[in-house]
């Protein structure tokens, strides 16, 4: 077993230099520029999910019910008056006519636009790691449509675990020809699976976006759980802020649920980020236990350094040509 994938012992001391070094590198890394721009990748890849998803939910031929648990659900996140604004939208998404085109239109904008977030938290990640990209875009884009589908059937599910709930179990489980005792069983175990692929999910964007090769997948860290947790407590807090306070909706009006929406994917995004930094810091004492110098740099091998050798080259190509553009100095007009 390697240090990479070998579990690690923390004494109560080196808890507290990791707790001290996480907070340290998330703040020195600029992670909120890092969940900013998470945040607008992930909107883009949110609303063709979102059309695939409604679409394929109301092939079950429970349209009203998913309409209505779908809105219950902005109502409860983002206030009565953008669900109120999303209401004829939905409808119109889960009209039986066009479903089949909504889920093929939703589901390759989708795998594009979550490629292109994973693009960005790989980037993250590799600042984090304190490396550079070294993968062409012909070669990295392709990995990340890849490990897109994966990020998107993990959440997919997280989601269907959370909509199918109430109405919408009960219709579900009368079209499949399920006895209520199977949606008794299912409300009691959603909230713990969701959970559960919500750290793998996590867990999978740690091992797949950077350009580090790590030996296996670890199907749960202590960064993904601390990603999870963070963001339960985020949104609990955030939630009974903006209910209880009504600030967004009486500030911004019917814009107020799409602000508080884009300031609670920003949270949620840190949480992640900071769960990857606590995951370095980890993978940090791993190392030092088996006697690897990695106080300033993990030894990981990159998975790829054409594009950093390439790179490398060009700016030394520039300083030279740059170079030639300076006039020569009299040495004796300093003197």
């Amino acid at each position: 077993m390697t240090h990479d994938d070998s579990p690690v012992r923390v004494s109560r001391h080196e808890w507290r230099i990791i707790a001290v070094r996480t907070w340290h590198e998330f703040r020195i890394n600029q992670s909120a520029d890092i969940a900013a721009s998470l945040t607008y990748y992930a909107v883009l890849a949110v609303f063709p999910a979102v059309l695939a998803g409604l679409s394929i939910l109301g092939l079950f031929g429970t349209a009203e019910e998913v309409a209505r648990e779908v809105l219950r659900v902005i109502g409860d996140l983002g206030g009565d008056s953008f669900a109120g604004a999303l209401k004829e939208p939905v409808d119109q998404l889960l009209d039986a006519s066009h479903q089949w085109t909504a889920i093929i239109v939703g589901s390759v904008g989708a795998l594009w636009s979550t490629s292109g977030y994973l693009g960005v938290f790989g980037r993250g990640m590799n600042r984090i790691l304190h490396v550079e990209e070294g993968r062409p875009f012909w070669e990295s884009r392709p990995r990340m449509i890849l490990a897109a589908a994966a990020v998107l059937v993990l959440a997919a599910s997280v989601g269907l675990l959370v909509l199918l709930s109430g109405p919408v179990a009960d219709g579900a489980a009368r079209t499949l020809g399920l006895d209520e005792g199977v949606v008794f069983w299912w409300d009691l175990a959603k909230v713990p699976v969701a959970i559960a692929l919500l750290a793998l999910t996590i867990a999978l964007l740690y091992w797949a976006t950077p350009n580090v090769k790590r030996r296996n997948l670890r199907w749960f860290s202590v960064g993904a759980g601390a990603a999870v947790l963070a963001w339960i407590a985020t949104t609990l807090l955030f939630g009974w802020y903006v209910l209880g306070f009504d600030t967004y909706e009486r500030n911004y009006g019917v814009l107020g649920g799409a602000v508080a929406f884009l300031l609670w994917g920003w949270l949620s995004n840190l949480a992640i980020v900071f769960g990857a930094v606590l995951d370095t810091e980890m993978e940090r004492v791993r190392q030092l236990h088996a006697g690897l110098p990695a106080e300033e740099h993990l030894h990981l091998p990159l998975r790829d350094d054409r594009m950093i050798r390439k790179n490398r080259d060009q700016r030394e190509a520039d300083r030279r040509a740059s170079a030639d553009l300076r006039a020569p100095v009299d040495v004796e007009t300093f003197v």
